[in-house]
């Protein structure tokens, strides 16, 4: 398997000259206003930011999307994600477990950090069983509740 890097179809890449070009067109092109104006100095003025953030928001999207699919387009190659699913190794985690009081302590750790928040809530899902970790859940539950 060749380590160097290059293109299938490298004329695909002018294609990305054209988003530009259609973000611009798109962007003049659109609805008519649902509004209807007596002056037309007024229409002006207000024509342009009347355009609705969802609307740009889902251009954006789109053109972020064809050209993310223009450097890594979608493959059939099943020769090479055979060879690379061979590579991934079962059972590479070495100790299997449960370790609540650490995942307590993790979460308490991050929602530190937010501090102009209404509520902190902590949702574990787990088997209810400890048998991993550094520490307790009990103690690691009390941290928790000292810091709110």
């Amino acid at each position: 398997m060749s380590t160097a890097f290059e293109f299938q179809y490298p004329w695909v890449l002018g294609l990305l000259a054209l988003l530009p070009i259609y973000a611009v067109l798109r962007g003049r092109i659109g609805r008519a206003s649902a509004l209807r104006f007596p002056s037309v100095d007024l229409a002006r003025k207000v024509g342009r930011p009347a355009r609705s953030a969802a609307g740009r928001l889902r251009l954006f999207l789109q053109l972020l999307a064809a050209a993310l699919l223009t450097f890594s387009p979608l493959t059939l190659d099943h020769k090479w994600l055979v060879q690379n699913l061979d590579r991934i190794h079962i059972g590479s985690v070495q100790d299997l477990g449960t370790g609540i009081g650490d995942a307590t302590a993790s979460a308490v750790k991050r929602l530190a950090g937010i501090k102009n928040s209404k509520s902190r809530i902590i949702i574990l899902l787990t088997d209810g069983d400890n048998n991993i970790g550094e520490l307790d859940p009990v103690p690691a539950a009390d941290l928790a509740a000292a810091l709110g």
